[in-house]
């Protein structure tokens, strides 16, 4: 524990300022993560160019150019939707270890648009620093890249969360939660 709190200090001091129009993470208290929720909801030409750190876990991962690049789909659960980022491997000397599926991270990169190939995406991150919070067996990790059964997620209750589905029923009852202390 002592070695990850010392790197999650360093990491909070190297990594101050850098936010998206002051969108910090309202959780975050060391890194000044922007959620990536905000990230794709900014307009592209206010966000192309901007230096910002991003947190959460890898949804899916896979090398290209013969291990020389890492693209990972990584989301915070701020919404339904994955940030693109792009890792070289002088970024981060163990590419094989970031995509597994469950690894959680904490990146810092720059905002890019994404090359004209790219179809579905209006933004991609290319990562300038990468800190590996946790790391996840993919040999182990139950929740794949494919569609579980809610049956199946019965068993598996503390990655719940971490799925499409029970994640956007938990934002759907969090915001009429939210609605209803307002109103009285």
């Amino acid at each position: 524990r002592g070695r990850a709190d010392a790197m999650a200090d360093a990491l909070a001091s190297t990594l101050d300022g850098l936010t998206l129009d002051g969108a910090r993470h309202r959780y975050s208290k060391i890194y000044d993560r922007v959620p990536i929720e905000r990230v794709l909801a900014t307009a592209e030409k206010d966000a192309i160019g901007r230096t910002i750190v991003v947190g959460g876990w890898v949804k899916t991962g896979r090398e290209a150019e013969r291990g020389a690049l890492l693209f990972l789909a990584v989301n915070d659960g701020s919404g339904p939707g994955n940030l693109q980022v792009v890792v070289k491997s002088e970024t981060y000397a163990e590419l094989g270890e970031l995509k597994t599926t469950g690894t959680s991270v904490v990146i810092e990169g720059e905002l890019r648009a994404p090359p004209e190939s790219a179809k579905g995406q209006a933004i991609e991150m290319h990562a300038t620093r990468v800190l590996m919070v946790g790391k996840c067996d993919g040999a182990t990790y139950p929740i794949a890249k494919k569609k579980q059964t809610l049956e199946f997620l019965r068993e598996k209750i503390h990655l719940r969360p971490r799925t499409n589905t029970i994640a956007s029923v938990a934002r759907v009852r969090s915001a009429l939660a939210y609605a209803t202390h307002t109103f009285f």
